[in-house]
């Protein structure tokens, strides 16, 4: 069959496809219709609008969809979908970054940020797996010493080269910094084998040392970039070797990175740029979203959930997370400073009734224990359950059979629904004869404030960025850790968190952290923990492969967003 008999057939059946698919169809149906007549009464004429229904016969052409794909739609289709390099993306958050400088974190927002421009000498992939970055390989010498080669042919984002001198200098400044140590406390100093090759020498021998050096707060930056820089000038101007570098932040209103062109990796990063905007409240959050002033923001409404899943232009992205929120004692302030009062506030608090009405059950009911149960489970399970005689009771033999009034500080933002957990825990104190008095606080002077450590409970959570127990437990309850917000004191647990810090043995470090999640819930009661989060985004439908990562990062390595 020449080609010219094969297109008139193929038109011939085309045809009849149209014709057997469009087929008339007659019916019967109401038609309303607005009549406006001019009557004369009394000698003047009168405008009169009347409302008629009528019964008419309709005849119409009814299409019926037959599904006909050829293969060029098919690879139309397919090739629309790959990913596209180039574009930006504008991502929502909370609360904004305080600090570029990683050693010197102060908060998970910054972390979030600053691991996009700085690599260290190993990373977590979404396993959780220890796999190399800026280390390619690596070796235990003995108890307290690790070998790592180094990648060659790496360059900063301001053109230096990448050696052993900047891991040296990085880690040697970083165990200076307070918050730097909770991380990496444990490394005593750094000798220098040749350019691409260093050891790491420990203080005492460190279980979790691996996952420690995976955090994005154990990362490298250039040498000559510390020697000519201060701590304040470090806050505001990073120069890592990460896929992208810091192009302008703005206070209170957004931090804009854009592609770093001599990033060594070969992960894919799409993206030109990312922007991160600072919006407070979820509502107003999820309206830039929905206008199309934001690409991804987190923690959406929990109401809105169903709605943007059922939106075809929005998805609604989650994962497990590893943060929990609580209600916090500052354990030095009177009149807290009463471990009795401090339990009667916690069995009046009802937990899992925020969580299914407050935060509407987009989180888990931080019930068994304080930690989430992906880093440590307690067994048997240590909770204070909700018991409002009994915390009347309590509160009697406190001293205050009268009731109280107390100060409940917020953050609004940062976490999911905090201010409304906050006004929740309000009532239901009040239910046992404690009036609380809410101060609802800016990120920034928050931190601050739980720093100096002011006022009496306060809402706070907390990320573990290891996956394991040992530098979570360090930060919040180490008597001289910089994140000690509580003011906890004392030598007991701190002789545990050594302990369990040093040990190998695993069936020893699981007795150790359920003896301290016993001791600072049932016996000092420094806390009331609430919910463990879920990692909650919404995007606009044309964001693709946006990752967040169980340790609260975002992974953009694929993140590719549809461009026109």
């Amino acid at each position: 069959m020449n080609r010219k008999k094969l297109i008139i057939m193929s038109a011939l059946m085309l045809l009849a496809f149209i014709i057997v698919a469009c087929q008339p169809e007659t019916e019967i149906v109401e038609v309303t219709r607005v009549v406006t007549e001019t009557i004369v009464e009394e000698g003047e004429s009168v405008e009169v609008t009347r409302i008629v229904i009528e019964e008419v016969e309709v005849t119409r052409i009814v299409e019926v969809e037959v599904p006909v794909e050829t293969e060029s739609e098919e690879e139309e289709t397919a090739g629309e979908m790959e990913p596209t390099a180039g574009g930006s993306l504008r991502i929502a958050m909370g609360t904004e970054p305080l600090a570029f400088d990683p050693p010197n974190y102060l908060a998970t927002t910054d972390l979030i940020v600053t691991k996009l421009i700085f690599d260290g000498l190993v990373k977590f992939d979404n396993e959780l797996n220890v796999v190399p970055a800026l280390g390619t390989d690596w070796e235990q010498i003995d108890d307290t010493t690790w070998r790592f080669n180094l990648r060659e042919d790496v360059q900063f984002s301001d053109g230096s080269d990448f050696n052993a001198e900047d891991v040296k200098a990085s880690f040697e400044r970083g165990i200076q910094m307070r918050r730097g140590q909770a991380f990496i406390g444990f490394i005593e100093s750094v000798d220098i084998i040749d350019d691409f090759t260093v050891d790491i020498n420990l203080a005492n021998p460190f279980g979790p040392f691996l996952q420690h050096m995976a955090t994005p707060v154990a990362v490298v930056t250039s040498s000559d970039h510390l020697a000519e820089s201060s701590d304040e000038d470090l806050q505001l101007n990073p120069i890592g070797t990460g896929p992208y570098m810091l192009e302008e932040f703005t206070p209170q209103q957004s931090t804009h990175l854009v592609r770093n062109d001599l990033y060594w990796g070969d992960e894919p990063y799409y993206l030109d740029e990312v922007t991160f905007f600072v919006i407070p409240e979820e509502a107003t959050r999820f309206a830039a979203l929905q206008a199309g002033d934001v690409d991804v923001i987190e923690n959406p409404p929990p109401h809105e959930a169903a709605n943007i899943e059922a939106a075809p232009t929005m998805q609604l992205i989650t994962s497990p997370g590893t943060r929990d929120v609580r209600l916090a004692f500052q354990v030095g302030n009177d009149p807290v400073d009463d471990p009795l009062l401090r339990k009667a506030i916690a069995h009046a608090i009802d937990s899992e009734t925020l969580v299914e009405l407050v935060v509407e059950g987009l989180a888990r009911n931080a019930n068994t224990g304080w930690l989430p149960p992906e880093v440590f489970t307690a067994s048997p399970p240590v909770g204070l359950e909700y018991d409002p005689e009994l915390a009347k009771e309590l509160l009697a033999e406190a001293g205050y059979a009268d009731g109280l009034t107390l100060e409940l500080r917020t953050p609004e933002g940062r976490y999911l629904r905090d201010r409304e957990i906050a006004e929740a825990i309000q009532g239901q104190l009040a239910e046992v004869g404690i009036d609380v008095e809410l101060l609802t606080m800016e990120w920034g002077a928050y931190l601050d404030s739980l720093s100096a450590h002011e006022g009496q409970m306060f809402i706070i959570g907390w990320g573990v960025s290891t996956g394991d127990p040992a530098v979570v437990s360090r930060q919040n309850l180490a008597s001289d850790s910089a994140f000690n917000f509580a003011g906890y004191f004392n030598p007991d647990l701190d002789a545990l968190l050594d302990e369990a810090e040093q040990t190998s043995d695993q069936d020893r470090r699981r007795e150790i952290y359920q003896q301290m999640t016993e001791l600072i819930l049932l016996e000092d009661t420094i806390m009331r923990p609430i919910y463990w989060k879920l990692n909650l985004f919404a995007s606009d439908s044309k964001v693709h492969n946006f990752l967040p990562t169980p340790l609260e990062q975002i992974d953009l390595s694929e993140t590719w967003i549809e461009q026109g």
